[in-house]
């Protein structure tokens, strides 16, 4: 074998490395990796979205506010409601203490 023969033993303090190498590095940016798989650019609004809202503490958000201050003027009012919208409806969405106010519906 190139190099010389494989060791019989491994020290302690080389599995130890190897260990907080793998719980430290490897674990975290492959579970980060996976999370990303299949997202949109849909997802990553909402997230936007709902960071600002947690960041601020919001009690109550408007349509305006979401669509000028979060997504720059990404959506226009019915895909920036369409956006808020899921959110409220997949319970992962606005805090329970959040309201949405300001919709363009007729």
């Amino acid at each position: 074998m190139l190099g010389g023969p494989e060791p019989a033993t491994v020290d302690v303090e080389h599995l130890d490395a190897a260990v907080k190498l793998w719980r430290r590095y490897f674990w975290p940016h492959s579970r980060a990796a996976i999370r990303q798989i299949g997202l949109t650019e849909r997802h990553a609004q909402a997230r936007r979205a709902l960071n600002w809202i947690k960041a601020r503490s919001k009690v109550q958000v408007s349509l305006m506010e979401i669509r000028r201050e979060v997504l720059g003027q990404q959506l226009d009012a019915a895909q920036t409601e369409a956006l808020l919208d899921s959110l409220v409806q997949s319970n992962s969405s606005t805090p329970a203490h959040c309201a949405v106010s300001g919709s363009v519906r007729s």
